[in-house]
């Protein structure tokens, strides 16, 4: 109703669920989580078509059908959708605080340019080759970030009692997000548990992590990383958004058995839609690019099994919070007086150089009354 009689700047943009949801809606198992009910599909056995969606909420339209696949019927997101999979006052004040945290001066700092590429090994490496389209999209598309890659069939793996290890990798993962950086993107096999059978990311990884000024996105093109609708299962993903002391800030994740061919459509989908500006130079907000990101797919002709795939993929975290984008850009004018439109030169260890530059709005206005810290990275 809200939807319908509100005129066009009082439009509904964004709903947060705030609590935990559950399969039973009757209450019939013990420690059901059924707080903030999610929708859920007619089937209940085959993990490709049974599944639950909070995209149910978002199609305003009078025309819009959730369980009509036919060509003749395109549903679009209308608003964005984020969950807080909490069921406590106490988890819900420490998620709160979390991101009310999320961009004060405690969390400044360079990390914020780096993203991280985690990619399994096996299926004739189709989880490296998704990792390396969405790393080229960060060349080609998002040049002020630095892709650092993660990829399993570059280590060593171990073969322990407990089956294949990269330990090397693990360490690697835990590097990058001790050190800080903005997405923690992984392709591959994975679990409520934790990412592929050499376990480079899983609860015991969650549970030491204290990264509380450092918090990134999770994008987790993988199975059932954060089944919030099962009450007996207390996933890796769901612990990352509601772990006090660090985790994530947010994930755009999924909640039930998935295919790598449509993973890698839909993380691709995000990285257009979560990292760039709009017309008005203003970065989206979490909600916005899981809306848009959804919206790229479901104008697609897509069959059941093609819009079950996507339908998993859920936001956990506020949809009115947008990344800590930077306000400002920094730019490098001269090196030892030379300007760098004229001529490049590589620097040597032990050297001395003077780098000048200058910060300028997203417009690419200098800023004179710039008071501030630069960081700079030299590689």
């Amino acid at each position: 109703m809200l939807y319908d009689k509100a005129s066009q700047p009082d439009l509904p943009q964004y709903l947060l669920l705030f609590g935990d949801a559950s399969y039973d809606y009757k209450d019939r198992i013990l420690n059901n989580t059924n707080l903030v009910p999610t929708s859920e599909t007619k089937e209940s056995i085959d993990k490709t078509t049974g599944y639950c969606s909070d995209d149910f909420f978002g199609f305003l339209d009078d025309h819009e059908d959730q369980n009509n696949f036919s060509n003749n019927q395109i549903n679009t997101l209308d608003i964005g959708i984020g969950r807080l999979p909490i069921s406590s006052i106490n988890t819900a004040s420490q998620v709160l605080q979390k991101i009310m945290n999320y961009d004060s001066p405690n969390s400044f700092g360079p990390w914020k340019n780096n993203m991280t590429f985690n990619a399994d090994n096996g299926d004739q490496n189709t989880h490296l080759s998704d990792a390396e389209v969405m790393s080229q999209y960060v060349n080609d598309s998002l040049p002020n970030y630095n892709p650092y890659k993660i990829y399993v069939g570059g280590f060593n793996i171990e073969s322990t009692p407990a089956g294949p290890r990269a330990p090397e990798a693990n360490t690697a993962v835990r590097e990058q997000i001790f050190n800080g950086t903005f997405l923690m993107n992984y392709n591959g096999h994975g679990g409520p548990l934790g990412w592929c059978e050499e376990r480079i990311f899983s609860m015991d990884d969650v549970n030491i992590m204290t990264n509380f000024n450092k918090l990134p996105l999770f994008i987790t093109a993988t199975c059932d990383f954060a089944p919030f609708d099962n009450p007996a299962v207390n996933s890796a993903g769901e612990i990352l958004l509601t772990k006090p002391n660090g985790g994530a800030i947010g994930l755009m994740t999924t909640t039930q058995l998935v295919y790598a061919d449509q993973n890698r459509i839909m993380n691709l989908n995000y990285m257009k839609s979560g990292f760039s500006t709009n017309a008005q130079l203003e970065f989206p907000t979490l909600g916005d690019a899981y809306k848009n990101s959804k919206n790229l797919r479901y104008v697609s002709n897509v069959d059941v099994y093609v819009a079950s795939n996507f339908r998993k993929f859920a936001l956990l975290g506020d949809p009115g919070l947008p990344l800590a984008f930077p306000n400002y850009q920094v730019f490098t004018d001269s090196i030892n007086g030379v300007s760098i439109n004229i001529a490049y030169d590589t620097l040597k260890s032990l050297g001395k150089y003077t780098i000048s530059g200058h910060v300028a709005d997203q417009n690419g206005n200098l800023l004179n009354n710039f008071n501030g810290i630069v960081y700079p990275t030299i590689f």
